[in-house]
């Protein structure tokens, strides 16, 4: 179900950004990361679904956009307020970040705790339970009649993946040209902030007349450019990359 999903992630989210507090080592920040990346795709996809689920049921489907981008926005937001603090609390403890994030981890699993306890996800019409291979089985049915839909799975995958190396990446590139470690915070916070932009007016681009996939195809290519920017010399061309 989508809440014991949710309630698994922020639970692995709390013992995550635990690990680098007493594992200060390669070790720890490898396991770190892994750990942040399966609590992450625990959580992102349930809670989509738990939201679209849960609107769908109250015959409000239509708001889902609206409600998913401006939730998504105000924790953009709060990443905004608060990034620019990481280098100076870091300055001071070096592992003093991780440990309110893993506070905040444990307040937002108090928050699933607190959810209704919706739906379990749809079920197939048939009475007879499906095996994990007829279900496999009807997936790939699903990809043979939608050949695009498997693309528009890989394409998503591909930048999700690429976004995540740009995080990584990006801070070290930075330190090589100079910038301080007090400044990436307020980099990353400006970064944020046309994210929140963005995830508040979903329907924004709706005025335009072309269609969704065009602007994904738009955007992967401007996304791109702005990573391969990022490598360029040159401290303020990394940074507007």
């Amino acid at each position: 179900g989508y809440r014991l999903s949710l309630l698994l992630g922020s639970l692995l989210m709390v013992f995550s950004n635990l690990i680098p507090v007493f594992m200060m080592s390669f070790l720890g920040m490898l396991v770190h990361f892994l750990a942040i990346a399966t609590a992450r795709s625990l959580i992102s996809g349930a809670a989509s679904a738990y939201l679209f689920e849960e609107l769908d049921r109250q015959g409000a489907r239509e708001r889902y956009k609206i409600i998913e981008g401006h939730g998504r926005a105000w924790g953009l937001v709060g990443k905004v307020v608060c990034w620019p603090f990481v280098g100076l609390l870091m300055s001071w403890h070096l592992t003093l970040p991780y440990m309110i994030t893993a506070g905040f981890s444990a307040l937002a699993f108090l928050c699933v705790v607190l959810l209704p306890g919706g739906q379990p996800p749809s079920l197939p019409t048939s009475k007879e339970p499906m095996s994990p291979q007829g279900t496999f089985k009807d997936c790939l049915g699903t990809f043979g009649r939608s050949p695009l839909l498997f693309l528009l799975m890989i394409q998503g995958t591909i930048i999700f993946v690429m976004g995540r190396l740009q995080v990584t990446f990006y801070q070290p590139l930075l330190l090589e040209r100079s910038i301080t470690v007090t400044s990436l915070g307020g980099i990353m916070a400006v970064m944020t902030l046309f994210e929140a932009l963005g995830s508040w007016g979903p329907l924004w681009l709706k005025r335009f007349k072309t269609s969704d996939l065009s602007w994904l195809y738009i955007f992967s290519i401007a996304l791109g450019l702005s990573w391969l920017l990022i490598t360029a010399p040159g401290g303020y061309l990394s940074v507007a990359g």
